[in-house]
C-alpha cells in the first residue's frame, strides 16, 4: 500500500509539472507571438504609412507652389511644370490611397482628394457651371471647402490642366482664364491643407491616430486585429484596381469597352498609377525588404514544414508578375481596352490579381488564422 501511495503520488506529481510545463510553453508562445505582432505593427505604420502621408504632404506642397509660380507666369513652360508636379502629387497619392481608414475618412479627406469613379459625370459639370459663373468669393478656401467634393480634388484638376484646349485656356490673358489658374490655386491649396491634416492626424503626440493604435496594442488580440485590418485594406486595394481600374473600363467586349471610364484617362496616368498602388502593396510583403513585414511575421508564427512555399513569396510574385503584364502594354489603359493586342494582356492582368487577392485571403487564414471579416477599427 505504501509503495502505491508512493507511485500515486510520483503520477500526481508528474500529471502536474507536465501540466504546469504546456501553460509556461503555452504563455510563453504567446509572449513570443505578441512581440512579433507589435514589432509587425510599429515597423508597417512607422516605416510605410506614415512616409507615405509625409511624401503626399510634401508633394502636396510643391503643387501649390507651382500653381502660384505658373499663374503668375502662364506660358509653356510652367504649364508642363504644373503638369508634372500634378503627375507627382498623383503618384503619392496612390502610394497611400489604399488606407481607408482612420483620418482618411474624417471629413470626407477621401473623396476630396480623389472623387472617382465618377459614374455620372459630375465633376465635369459642377465645375463647368463653376467656371462660367465666376463667382472668385467661392475660391476662398474657407467657402472652396463648402463646395462639392468633386470639385475639391485631383479629378477636376485634371479636368484644368489636361482637359480640351486646356494649354490655350491657360496661357490666354483674359478673366477667364485668371479665374481658372485662380480655381486650380484653390485646389492645390486646399490639397496641401488636407494632406497637412491627414499627417498631423497620424502623427499628433497625444491623440494621433499612430499611438492610439499602438498604445492599444498591449494585449494579443488587439496586436493581432490591426495587422487584420491592413491585409484587409490591401485586399481590397487589389479590388479596387482588378474592379475599377482594370475591369470597369474594359467592359463585357472590345466593342463595348469604356475608355473614358479608365482612371484619370486625359493625364495618361492610369496605367503609372497601378504601378504604384502595386508596388506600395509589395513593400508590405517583399522577402528582401529591410522592414519587418508579412513576410517576417509569416516566418516567426507559422511552421513553415507545414507549407510548400510561404504566402508572402507567392503574394511577391504575383505583384512581380502584375507589373510584368503592366509593362507589357503599348498603350495606356484608356486606349488597351479597345485594343487587339493590348487587350488580351489587361485580361491576364486581371486573372493574376484575383489570384492575388485569393493569396492574401490565404494568408490572413494560415498565419492569422483568422477570415478578412468586418472592419474592427471603424464599425463596418
Amino acid at each position: 500500500m505504501k509503495l502505491k501511495s508512493i507511485n500515486t503520488v510520483n503520477r500526481m506529481t508528474l500529471q502536474f509539472l507536465v501540466g504546469f510545463l504546456l501553460v509556461f510553453c503555452s504563455l510563453q508562445s504567446l509572449a513570443v507571438e505578441s512581440t512579433q505582432f507589435r514589432k509587425l505593427n510599429v515597423g508597417l505604420l512607422g516605416q510605410i504609412v506614415i512616409p507615405a502621408y509625409r511624401h503626399l504632404f510634401q508633394s502636396a506642397v510643391a503643387l501649390n507652389q507651382q500653381a502660384i509660380k505658373s499663374c503668375k507666369q502662364p506660358d509653356d513652360a510652367n504649364f508642363k511644370n504644373l503638369r508634372d508636379r500634378f503627375s507627382s502629387y498623383v503618384n503619392n497619392w496612390m502610394a497611400i490611397e489604399f488606407f481607408r481608414n482612420g483620418p482618411s475618412k474624417y471629413l470626407f479627406r477621401q473623396n476630396r482628394i480623389q472623387y472617382w469613379p465618377d459614374k455620372h459625370n459630375v465633376v465635369s459639370r459642377q465645375l463647368r457651371s463653376l467656371l462660367i459663373d465666376q463667382n472668385a468669393s467661392l475660391l476662398d478656401h474657407s467657402k472652396f471647402t463648402q463646395l462639392s467634393v468633386g470639385v475639391q480634388g485631383v479629378t477636376a484638376l485634371e479636368l484644368l490642366i489636361y482637359g480640351k484646349k486646356a494649354l490655350e485656356l491657360f496661357t490666354n490673358i483674359n478673366i477667364a482664364s485668371q479665374f481658372r489658374c485662380q480655381f486650380i490655386q484653390a485646389i492645390s491649396y486646399n490639397q496641401q491643407v488636407i494632406s497637412q491634416g491627414l499627417i498631423n492626424d497620424w502623427i499628433r503626440q497625444d491623440n494621433g491616430y499612430r499611438n492610439v493604435l499602438l498604445n492599444e496594442n498591449n494585449r494579443l488580440q488587439v496586436s493581432k486585429d490591426i495587422g487584420i485590418d491592413i491585409l484587409r485594406l490591401l485586399y481590397g486595394e487589389i479590388e479596387v484596381i482588378k474592379t475599377l481600374k482594370i475591369i470597369r473600363p474594359l467592359d463585357i467586349s472590345i466593342e463595348k469597352a469604356k475608355p473614358r471610364r479608365a482612371e484619370l484617362w486625359r493625364s495618361g496616368l492610369s496605367t503609372k498609377n497601378i504601378r504604384q498602388n502595386l508596388q506600395t502593396v509589395r513593400l508590405f510583403f517583399d522577402p528582401a525588404s529591410p522592414i519587418y513585414n508579412f513576410y517576417n511575421l509569416e516566418n516567426s508564427v507559422v511552421n513553415q514544414t507545414e507549407l510548400n512555399q510561404s504566402i508572402a513569396v507567392k503574394i511577391d510574385q504575383l505583384i512581380e508578375l502584375s507589373q510584368q503584364q503592366l509593362a507589357q502594354l503599348s498603350l495606356p489603359i484608356n486606349e488597351a481596352v479597345s485594343d487587339e493586342r493590348n487587350r488580351p494582356i489587361l485580361l491576364s492582368l486581371v486573372n493574376t490579381l484575383e489570384h492575388l487577392a485569393n493569396q492574401i485571403k490565404q494568408y490572413t487564414n494560415d498565419v492569422y488564422q483568422s477570415p478578412l471579416g468586418f472592419n474592427s477599427f471603424d464599425g463596418d
